[in-house]
């Protein structure tokens, strides 16, 4: 995908680039009318040429942003502009899970905290019928 850093996309101007998966890029957004920051999961333009996967994106995008729990980052904002389609999610500062296995071993009492926290808030997804698909070491914001 190209390289959005300075676009509007409706009310987010978009700043810096914070990773890219499989199926979108996220990008770190200002959001003046309340002034934060939040991240933008942007789809390739390609994907807004088919009208079924966008309406599953839709969906999906009302699914998560019902789910409130503490351990799962939740979902402001689902948007189309410009030919992109997007979330708007909170923005997290501290890195990945990935990030910190590159360090130092960690005690156990910090593997143990982040599992339980991974494990609850896919507990929780699960109950409502959410399953996550693609749970790996880089998905998890610390």
């Amino acid at each position: 995908m190209e390289d959005l850093c300075g676009k509007q996309l409706g009310q987010y101007r978009v700043v810096a680039p914070l990773g890219k998966g499989g199926m979108a890029t996220v990008y770190k957004a200002y959001q003046p009318s309340i002034e934060r920051y939040v991240a933008l999961k942007i789809l390739p333009r390609y994907y807004a040429d088919d009208p079924n996967f966008i309406g599953r994106f839709r969906q999906e995008a009302k699914v998560i942003a019902s789910l409130e729990h503490l351990n799962i980052l939740p979902v402001h904002d689902y948007g189309e502009a410009e030919g992109y389609t997007y979330l708007v999610m909170r923005y997290v500062e501290g890195g990945t899970l990935a990030g910190l296995l590159r360090g130092q071993p960690m005690p156990l009492v910090q593997i143990c905290r982040i599992v339980s926290q991974l494990a609850s808030a896919l507990d929780y997804a699960h109950l409502r019928g959410v399953v996550h698909r693609d749970v790996k070491p880089s998905n998890v914001l610390l």
